[in-house]
């Protein structure tokens, strides 16, 4: 039968002790053994297991039974969590039906691909195919991405914003992984050099110093990881360009609007101004040689 607390009140087993006691000794007894103040109380239990027992799961206060629902709770441990579902998180919170977070910590692409908003400062090595359809603006806010490595990255169109805020910034392609040679400043045009393997100052009369393929993203030194623009729109707020092309000039990693005209010079356009300190580069191989 159940069990009901009311039906074990204490005073049966005082009063049993009482019958094997003297008369004399059995309050002396009772007292001793807790019973005096035990014979006029019942046992009781507390509250909290009721209420949440009969709250609704998934309510407030309620326990979560084995796949039951959470509800809204003020936290929760995912660490051992299988994955989020495909529309999980964002209101800024990100993710939304773009990838799972895994209980490892890792991503992985959702089933038939993704797009949307996410944010992951880690590496982040998808797998399988994606669609991405749409246009993607981040403009709105500050979306942090880490590296990502694509075997294959098929692009209908990629577009590169004019506009640029900062000084010594771009928008646009470069090419990472690869040292300097030499002490190099920040947007100054350098050549690769095949021998050597290193990133070294593009010069239009020098031997052997052209063609440029690109601008110092920042500093480095000889020895030192080098980031190059290879193609995209710049800012050097040190630069005060006028309307119309420009090129490499005969002063090693410098860029000139007035192309090289002594014999035997080299003439390579790489860009385009488009204001006095932004202005559109794209390295090509191409170049002519000045004439007698």
């Amino acid at each position: 039968m159940p069990f009901n607390p009311a039906d074990y009140n204490v005073d049966p087993v005082a009063a049993f002790l009482d019958s094997f006691m003297e008369a004399a000794n059995a309050g002396v007894a009772r007292t001793a053994l807790g019973l005096g103040s035990l014979a006029t109380q019942s046992v009781t239990f507390g509250t909290g297991v009721t209420t949440a027992l009969a709250a609704n799961v998934g309510a407030a206060g309620a326990f979560i039974t084995f796949n039951g629902d959470a509800g809204t709770p003020s936290s929760i441990d995912l660490t051992n969590g299988s994955s989020l579902p495909v529309g999980g998180i964002n209101a800024s919170g990100f993710l939304d039906d773009t990838v799972y977070l895994r209980g490892d910590g890792t991503w992985a692409a959702p089933p038939g691909g993704g797009g949307g908003d996410f944010d992951e400062a880690a590496n982040y090595t998808p797998s399988g195919d994606w669609t991405i359809s749409g246009t993607w603006d981040f403009s709105a806010a500050t979306v942090t991405f880490g590296t990502f490595t694509v075997a294959t990255l098929n692009v209908t169109k990629l577009a590169f914003s004019a506009t640029l805020a900062t000084d010594l910034t771009y928008n646009g392609t470069d090419i990472r992984g690869i040292n300097a040679g030499a002490t190099i400043a920040a947007m100054e045009a350098v050549y690769y050099d095949f021998t050597a393997g290193e990133w070294l100052l593009a010069d239009a009369n020098g031997t052997g110093t052209y063609p440029a393929h690109g601008l110092a993203a920042a500093a480095s030194t000889d020895g030192a990881a080098l980031t190059v623009i290879t193609s995209g729109f710049v800012r050097n707020d040190a630069w005060n360009w006028s309307a119309g092309p420009i090129y490499i000039s005969t002063t090693a990693g410098g860029l000139t609007q007035t192309a090289p005209s002594t014999e035997d010079d080299i003439v390579q356009p790489v860009g385009w101004a488009k204001s006095a300190d932004i202005a559109y580069f794209h390295f090509n191989q191409f170049w002519a040689t000045v004439g007698a």
